[in-house]
């Protein structure tokens, strides 16, 4: 409804079709009969993130290939002003950052009343808002939409070990865990979607079930058997980092200097592989690698 709406582009997104609709009568009435048909399309779309994107992010040519050809042909059908066309076209491999998708956004960009602006924001200012090498942009309405600060871990909170210990102190050169979930020096401290257990191809949700399963059963052993403390091996922290960021240095999230991903140069966010792996690793405690007390 604006009469001039400006969007500012800090880095083009890969923005794959979302394939959005309705639900048909039909459809719903059939899941509603048979609920194993909605359990088979939700695998079916967890495979397409597991087995096709997945792949694409870890350096399958073929894979990688296909997506990217599915974003530039969306940008392509919905985008006819090829100067636009080359703004939004991302200067990096597929997965390096999000993926987001969309059945509306480029539509949205290609209306007369939108300008898509790719200088960098120099300041706000009482007019609105001054690019580098541009003039003042007039606005009357600024909507700041940059996302969401994801480092460092636990920003606001302070944890201390009972030896006086911080946790951000420990994390110095970027946070680290042992399965995203427990750090050497910090007994009872269980974390949840900690270091290195978000996902750029599926739901993280999958991830949370595992880790609620694992961390009930160390609760639930240690009080059945009278522990007071639990704290993992800073050896097998030190091998299980070591394992997880050579992996990681071969994936898409190591090919851009700057992403919510990292912290620094450290991917400290994303796990390397997929939920089935994740899930194998925390389908039973292994109490070899943890001190008991």
């Amino acid at each position: 409804m604006a009469k001039k709406v400006t969007v500012y582009q800090r880095s083009a997104n890969w923005v794959l079709p979302k394939l959005d609709r309705p639900y048909a009568k039909w459809e719903q009435k059939l899941s509603d009969t048979l609920p194993f048909i909605t359990r088979l399309y939700r695998s079916f779309l967890w495979a397409v993130g597991e087995y096709g994107v997945l792949p694409a992010i870890t350096g399958n040519r073929f894979a990688k290939w296909v997506f990217t050809k599915i974003g530039l042909k969306a940008i392509n059908k919905q985008i006819s002003d090829p100067e636009l066309r080359l703004k939004l076209i991302p200067d990096y491999d597929i997965g390096a950052k999000r993926i987001l998708f969309s059945d509306h956004y480029y539509n949205a960009l290609s209306q007369s009343n939108v300008e898509l602006v790719t200088h960098e924001v120099e300041s706000f200012v009482e007019q609105g808002i001054k690019c580098k090498g541009k003039a003042i942009d007039e606005l009357d309405v600024i909507i700041y939409a940059t996302g969401f600060k994801t480092n460092p871990f636990l920003l606001g909170m302070d944890v201390i070990a009972g030896n006086g210990k911080r946790i951000h102190d420990n994390w110095a050169g970027g946070a680290h865990a042992y399965l995203g979930m427990m750090t050497a020096g910090f007994p009872n401290f269980f974390m949840m979607f900690g270091p290195n257990t978000n996902l750029g191809h599926t739901s993280v949700i999958l991830m949370f079930e595992a880790q609620a399963d694992y961390i009930v059963e160390q609760i639930l052993y240690l009080d059945k058997h009278g522990y007071q403390a639990c704290s993992v091996k800073e050896s097998v922290e030190e091998e299980y980092n070591v394992e997880l960021h050579s992996r990681l240095a071969t994936m898409s999230f190591n090919k851009v200097h700057n992403s919510w991903y990292k912290d620094g140069t450290k991917i400290t966010n994303n796990w390397p592989s997929g939920t089935r792996e994740y899930q194998r690793r925390l389908s039973k405690v292994d109490w070899s690698v943890y001190h008991l007390a």
